[in-house]
């Protein structure tokens, strides 16, 4: 019974394979006679024209999109959501924003590949070394987590005002975050301390890096610890005001 499913489902890839080469082979029998006839018209006013002069051009980069609206598409998407994303599942949501329908996995695979085509674009744009640096004049906050200070783009790492920092084992990456306030002087230690919860932290109201042993958040012990504080003897509870009928 497995072995007929299997057959089953690569009898089917072989079928939508074959469509996709009917498909191309009528496609390019179309384009090579247009290009007879182009020819054919050129030898017409030049017997003697090189073709082999002829500068091939890429006029099929992205079919999927108008120029500039995979960006457009994408960032609107990733505006709204909350949570990270994978590119298969932003692939998808692009393509029903669009009402795209494939007909089989080559065209399927092709557009995945203009959607991450275009994620790169907006990678090489600066786009979050622009928030980083821009957005606090438009009230855009950045938080990123890092084990590698110096895969941080420059512009990032001189933006952030709030940082916590914990063990590092690299003297590149030491190096790297050195740079800013005074982590300077906490080289030593961000190499050599390694107790769970220590931390070097630099926030917006601190001049000063303030190294920290974080605590393990623990609920019912916060609660307890709440419960058991001394009750304020100048403390009193406001007087609940009686409602009129």
């Amino acid at each position: 019974m497995a072995d007929s499913h299997v057959l089953s489902a690569l009898s089917t890839k072989r079928g939508e394979l074959l469509g996709s080469i009917r498909h191309y082979k009528q496609l390019i029998y179309s384009l090579d006679k247009d290009l007879a006839t182009i020819d054919a018209t050129i030898r017409i006013f030049d017997p003697n024209y090189s073709f082999k002069d002829t500068k091939i051009t890429n006029i099929h980069r992205n079919r999927f999109f108008n120029n500039g609206e995979a960006k457009t598409l994408i960032l609107t998407i990733l505006k709204n959501q909350d949570n990270p994303m994978r590119t298969d599942v932003l692939s998808d949501i692009v393509a029903s924003k669009k009402g795209l329908l494939f007909e089989n996995d080559f065209e399927a695979r092709g557009f995945k590949k203009a959607v991450n085509n275009a994620l790169v674009l907006l990678k090489n744009a600066n786009l979050i070394e622009q928030t980083a640096k821009e957005g606090a004049k438009f009230g855009i906050a950045l938080v990123y987590a890092t084990q590698e200070p110096s895969s941080v783009h420059p512009n990032i790492l001189a933006n952030t005002e709030n940082l916590f920092v914990t063990h590092l084992n690299n003297d590149d990456e030491i190096k790297a975050l050195s740079k800013y306030y005074d982590f300077k002087s906490f080289a030593a230690s961000l190499k050599k301390a390694q107790d769970v919860g220590f931390a070097r932290i630099k926030t917006l109201s601190s001049n000063y890096v303030v190294p920290t042993q974080i605590k393990l958040f623990e609920p019912h012990e916060l609660k307890n610890e709440y419960n058991n504080l001394p009750k304020a003897t100048w403390f009193e509870n406001a007087p609940i005001p009686k409602r009129s009928n």
